[in-house]
């Protein structure tokens, strides 16, 4: 706890925003960076602080608004722990401001601007792969800030998740069929596609669109997802049913080919 208490002590208005598993997460006034978030843990494996690393450094690399600035990452490599400083975003999680989204329209205009930013790392060869309501802050003026990448996927860099896994890394009901069966070769650009219809299709309807109550079968949310049983769209908007159409499809090869395809079905200059 050393290096937290070493942080804390020079910072004001502390306050904590989440606790789970081996990582806390606080807000608190910086005397440098000013309003900021801390995230602090203990690391068990070489593998699990070389995820931190990984997001730590394509965060470092990127200055947009889209995603929270990084400013000081400490390892202890003797407690075994590990401190994050970012930007704190003024926003709120996208369920909570999901009434913003009303129509077809806005909630096109929503993933345009998501595109836009997932854009940044999809071209540095970086998959999200945790595209979720939970991921997305919708600050005051509507504009979404993407946040962590945690179990993103860095296809330049050797895979951290093992082959004889039953299941990537997901956030299982958020998750595409080939993060859910570890389909490793399939993880791309794809998977992120998917992942930004049900967000879509969330908004659309109020509800996960891969709800079994909503399908009208007896299964789950994992089990629809892998047999691609969901709930379309109720919608005379063309843009956007085409849209669900072009990323929902359980087999990769059946969803937009590339970003810029998706942007050009879109209208979106990237």
């Amino acid at each position: 706890m050393k290096i937290f208490n070493d942080i804390l002590s020079i910072c004001t208005d502390v306050r904590a925003i989440a606790k789970g598993g081996q990582k806390s997460v606080s807000s608190a006034n910086h005397p440098e960076f000013g309003k900021v978030v801390i995230k602090h843990g203990e690391y068990r494996s070489v593998d699990s602080i070389e995820r931190i690393k990984r997001e730590v450094e394509i965060l470092k690399e990127i200055n947009s608004n889209y995603y929270p600035k990084h400013f000081e990452f400490i390892i202890d490599a003797e407690s075994r722990e590990f401190l994050i400083i970012e930007e704190c975003i003024n926003g709120n999680e996208l369920s909570n401001v999901s009434d913003q989204f009303k129509n077809e329209s806005e909630i096109l205009d929503l993933i345009r601007e998501l595109v836009k930013g997932l854009y940044i790392i999809w071209s540095k060869n970086v998959i999200h792969r945790d595209i979720k309501p939970a991921n997305i802050l919708i600050k005051p003026d509507g504009t979404p800030t993407i946040i962590d990448l945690g179990i993103a996927r860095f296809l330049d860099k050797s895979s951290l998740t093992r082959s004889i896994a039953a299941r990537g890394p997901a956030t299982p009901i958020y998750a595409t069929p080939e993060q859910l069966l570890n389909r490793k070769p399939m993880i791309g650009v794809r998977t992120d596609f998917f992942l930004l219809g049900i967000v879509a299709l969330e908004l659309h309807h109020g509800f996960h669109p891969f709800d079994p109550r909503k399908v009208g079968n007896h299964s789950n949310i994992v089990d629809n997802i892998l047999n691609g049983i969901y709930l379309a769209p109720n919608s005379s908007d063309d843009i956007f049913t085409g849209f669900i159409e072009g990323v929902i499809n359980v087999e990769p090869f059946q969803r937009f080919r590339l970003p810029q395809d998706l942007a050009n079905y879109l209208n979106i200059k990237l």
